[in-house]
């Protein structure tokens, strides 16, 4: 699988936070969103790629002061700001989303069936070392009962989300 750098613009950032605080778009967000102005070109402020290639896709990316984490479904890698791999390891299937705090990379895992409508996941949050990738715990989280898949620190908090099955969605 080949992945094409990852390009990072600031062009529609205030409509992504004109979403997130108001939890409900406007119509001229959404609009802004699926058809930007005629000639609208967003400009990225840098690529980056993550060396290599993995069996899965991408799941989340996450950095500290000086590194940067990828997770690929079964692969964790860590790179230079500049995209210089530094250590790479195999992982369980099905990694996802992960978060950086104090030292640690923290991962939503998967060991179930996600999206299951009967619950049968078997949701956990892996924990390593970001110095070198090294596990140091283990912590299951069976309250996310359709499956972990993210991860994010905030406020001295953190916040793990999961699937849902479209039979369960009532809009």
């Amino acid at each position: 699988m080949y992945l094409k750098p990852l390009q990072f613009s600031l062009a529609l950032l205030p409509a992504y936070l004109v979403l997130l605080s108001a939890g409900q778009p406007t119509q001229a967000v959404e609009t802004a969103l699926q058809s930007p102005p005629p000639g609208f070109e967003p400009k990225p402020i840098f690529e980056l790629s993550c060396p290599g290639k993995y069996q899965h896709h991408l799941q989340g990316v996450c950095t500290d002061d000086n590194t940067i984490f990828w997770s690929f479904t079964t692969t964790l890698v860590k790179t230079d700001r500049q995209g210089k791999l530094l250590r790479k390891i195999p992982v369980a299937s099905h990694h996802g989303d992960l978060c950086h705090h104090d030292g640690k990379i923290y991962v939503a895992v998967n060991l179930g069936k996600f999206n299951d409508p009967k619950g049968n996941a078997k949701s956990w949050i892996y924990v390593y070392k970001a110095s070198d990738l090294k596990e140091v715990a283990r912590h299951a989280v069976p309250e996310v009962f359709h499956g972990a898949g993210g991860i994010g620190f905030h406020n001295d908090n953190f916040f793990v989300v999961g699937g849902l099955p479209l039979s369960l969605i009532h809009i």
